[in-house]
């Protein structure tokens, strides 16, 4: 339910329904085109620095005041 939160459809992931043929599609997507697949894991990996421990101890330190 909160993956929509943490994916951006088409820019560091796909968002898909539990369905085998949906999922075979971007797998073949992803395989055919390199491209796509180099962009959107650089995207995914930026995404990712969003929820680092180092950002995550910064609003922790925020919250409470230190």
């Amino acid at each position: 339910k909160q993956i929509p939160e943490f994916v951006e459809e088409g820019k560091t992931g796909f968002l898909i329904d539990y369905d085998a043929t949906q999922l075979s599609e971007r797998i073949q997507q992803l395989s055919n085109d390199n491209d796509l697949l180099s962009i959107m894991s650089d995207n995914a990996y930026n995404k990712s620095r969003e929820y680092s421990s180092e950002i995550g101890l910064d609003i922790l330190e925020k919250a409470m005041k230190l």
